[in-house]
């Protein structure tokens, strides 16, 4: 009977243990999720446009600069990381939804870009004279280069003041 007993307040602590450690879990995996929430709903604020002439109207009208990215989407590694160690962070989200207009200007291998896409995005790879990706102009709102920037490491506090000193 002694035994008995014993095996059942062991049991009844391993119950509560573990019960105590589904509610943390449970805890855990809901405040992530949260987390993932925000940083979602962060990144729905920042939009990248894919059309020139939309984004210069738009920085005209909200006095933002202008981002343009020439990217491989999906094929250059340096691109990738960009977008990995940069553009995907809540710091680097927060700073371009306040202060900046997004250009995606892409040149994808595996992907198929509609024709007018392609063709905008061939002109404008010649206009500015863009050799190699992952390369980014940053425009004042009338539409003026006013400064060059490739991969910068440092994630997104780094690439932010390569941004600021391009005023």
């Amino acid at each position: 009977m002694r035994i008995t007993a014993l095996r059942g307040l062991a049991l009844l602590g391993t119950l509560a243990l573990l019960s105590g450690c589904n509610k943390e879990s449970t805890t855990d995996t809901n405040s992530a999720t949260n987390n993932s929430a925000a940083q979602a709903v962060q990144a729905e604020e920042v939009m990248w446009l894919t059309n020139y002439d939309e984004a210069l109207a738009l920085a005209s009208e909200k006095g933002r600069r202008v981002l343009i990215n020439f990217t491989g989407s999906d094929w250059c590694g340096w691109c990738i990381r960009l977008k990995d160690k940069v553009f995907s962070k809540p710091e680097f989200q927060k700073y371009a939804a306040e202060k900046l207009i997004l250009l995606e200007l892409d040149f994808p291998r595996r992907k198929q870009l509609p024709a007018s896409l392609q063709q905008q995005n061939a002109k404008l790879q010649e206009k500015f004279g863009v050799r190699g990706y992952p390369t980014l102009f940053l425009l004042n709102p009338d539409g003026k280069a006013i400064g060059q920037l490739g991969y910068i490491p440092g994630g997104p506090r780094a690439f932010i003041s390569a941004l600021e000193s391009a005023k």
